[in-house]
């Protein structure tokens, strides 16, 4: 499944978030997977994209070399498997939520085999940036 939209929707005083409803399909069967991704944004892979992505580029020899070790605990250290829980939501850790500027609004884009989880600020900021106008689909929690 080709994962595609923008919605519009916030986190709670938990430091939950709903999955849009949009994306649901691709997240209800496994355990979802957020990691840092680019541009202060955080990348939520289903558990099956997530080890598919983490084997091909890392093999049991990189575990030993310094470079590739490097590359592994940046890919790992902050990222989480997310179990939603009974409501659907889905905690984010307080460093997940620094590192994207995370204070209540939030924007979820599909990329591809990925959904972006962008603060709201964030994502105007780089729409600005290179001239394309967002016209978001909202979503009410």
């Amino acid at each position: 499944m080709i994962l595609v939209g923008t919605y519009h929707h916030q986190i709670d005083e938990k430091n939950r978030f709903r999955i849009p409803v949009k994306f649901k399909k691709e997240f209800s069967e496994v355990t979802p997977f957020v990691m840092k991704g680019t541009n202060r944004c955080l990348f939520l892979y289903s558990g099956a994209v997530a080890e598919k992505l983490f084997f091909n580029k890392f093999d049991e020899s990189d575990f030993t070399d310094e470079t590739k070790s490097r590359e592994i605990r940046r890919f790992t250290a902050n990222a989480l498997w997310a179990e939603s829980d009974a409501q659907g939501r889905i905690p984010l850790t307080d460093e997940l939520i620094k590192y994207a500027g995370i204070k209540k609004n939030i924007v979820s884009v599909g990329v591809y085999n990925r959904v972006e989880i962008w603060s709201e600020e964030n994502w105007k900021k780089y729409n600005e940036s290179d001239g394309v106008e967002d016209k978001p689909e909202t979503e009410e929690e």
